[in-house]
């Protein structure tokens, strides 16, 4: 062979390859068109080898062409969203700016909406890796990172959920932050962007429609509630504690963050510190003081301390003389008394003493349901849909013999059916 001639035949066989690289590229594109997707990877598959060798228009063509074949039509695997993901990357350094970020936006949409069915499913553990993979994608977008954290904390993965709630807490997360959307043209679903550049580029494109600015709803106390409880249920009850006492330093009036510790407290039995905490809510958050006395109330009566239960269920009508909840636990104060008068009842014979003790009882156990009767008429009014209350209302008046009474409350069930 003469060696001059060498340099020359390798040019030509280079040349020739990346002439077959780029016909493949190109081939791969139109498989993309038509949804081939099994067609445009073995191309590109072939393709790849020798992609160095391409000029930088096409090698960000053949990332974008890869980045699409695996992205939308792969099996939806964490690998081959990685995979997809890192294309699109590279589509975007070699020049192809808007269709690298539109796919990794679409990437991005694709394991939010994933996770979001995960969720639903209650299969938490592959929500939050995919909603992790979404906020490492889009570290501006905050959300995404709560929405793991609790996806962790329900997968039952407590290190990662309180990695996940301490990056919140270290980032000073409030969630109120703006959230910049716009509706997707052909999906016709609003989707939310990283900030409003990135927005602003998807409606120039022309696929996305009605740019709007949202704010997010505050949860900086849910962040600090769910890292204490994980620390709780992770059996670390000091880091708990001290979580919350940290932040409610800086924070003393936080509403939440009280919340949160009387959480801590009832999740972890410690009940004087739990009440202590309520009667504290109490006077920081008097418009809310009614479902604070409710939970005083039905504590009270769990404890049968039944004076003291109607103190607080009549604070909580005071609060709000709509609250059916408050009128219920006044009717249960007397209703749950009956149950013990009730059991003596059958256990009485026939004998003279049995019958005189028997009526005495039923004049007990009537007294009882006369004054659990008017609360519960008024628990009614305020929610006349209640068939269970009508169906109470029904009992206690057949057994006082208010026949009248009775079969007006017959009547309303029949109606409601």
């Amino acid at each position: 062979m003469n060696f001059k001639y060498f340099p020359i035949v390798f040019l030509m066989m280079a040349g020739a390859t990346v002439f077959g690289q780029k016909k493949e590229i190109r081939q791969a594109e139109k498989a993309i068109e038509e949804q081939n997707f099994a067609e445009a990877k073995k191309l590109l598959a072939e393709a790849e080898p020798d992609v160095s060798s391409l000029n930088k228009r096409y090698k960000a063509r053949f990332y974008t062409a890869n980045g699409m074949a695996l992205g939308l039509g792969g099996s939806g695997t964490m690998e081959e969203l990685d995979e997809a993901t890192k294309s699109f990357e590279k589509a975007i350094e070699y020049g192809n700016k808007e269709e690298g970020a539109q796919g990794l936006h679409t990437i991005e949409q694709f394991l939010v909406q994933s996770a979001v069915q995960d969720q639903e499913n209650q299969n938490f553990r592959d929500a939050y890796k995919k909603i992790y993979k979404a906020y490492e994608m889009s570290p501006e977008d905050t959300l995404y990172l709560f929405v793991a954290a609790g996806n962790a904390y329900n997968a039952q993965e407590d290190d990662k959920a309180i990695e996940y709630y301490s990056k919140l807490r270290n980032m000073e997360y409030k969630g109120n932050a703006l959230q910049y959307t716009a509706v997707n043209k052909e999906t016709g679903e609003k989707e939310v962007f990283g900030n409003e550049a990135e927005r602003d580029m998807f409606i120039q494109s022309g696929e996305y429609t009605d740019p709007q600015v949202e704010r997010e709803e505050r949860r900086d106390g849910d962040v600090i509630k769910q890292l204490a409880l994980t620390y709780l249920r992770a059996g670390d009850e000091e880091k708990a504690i001290s979580t919350i006492r940290e932040a409610r330093k800086d924070n003393p009036n936080d509403m939440e963050l009280l919340k949160a510790e009387a959480m801590v407290y009832e999740q972890n039995g410690e009940t004087d510190k739990y009440l202590k905490i309520l009667d504290e809510l109490i006077e920081k958050d008097p418009e809310n003081a009614e479902a604070y006395y409710v939970i005083l109330g039905d504590n009270a009566l769990d404890n049968e301390e039944e004076e003291k239960a109607r103190d607080y269920y009549e604070k909580a009508i005071e609060s709000n003389p709509k609250s059916v909840t408050a009128y219920n636990g006044m009717a249960n104060s007397y209703l749950n008394k009956q149950e013990a008068i009730v059991e003596e009842m059958n256990s009485l014979g026939m004998s003279k003493a049995d019958t005189e003790k028997y009526n005495q009882l039923t004049e007990e156990r009537n007294d009882l349901l006369k004054s659990a009767l008017p609360y519960l008429e008024k628990a009614l009014a305020n929610a006349p849909e209640s068939v269970e209350l009508m169906q109470t209302l029904y009992q206690i008046n057949s057994q006082l013999r208010n026949d009248e009474e009775a079969q007006k409350y017959k009547s309303m069930m029949e109606k409601a059916k």
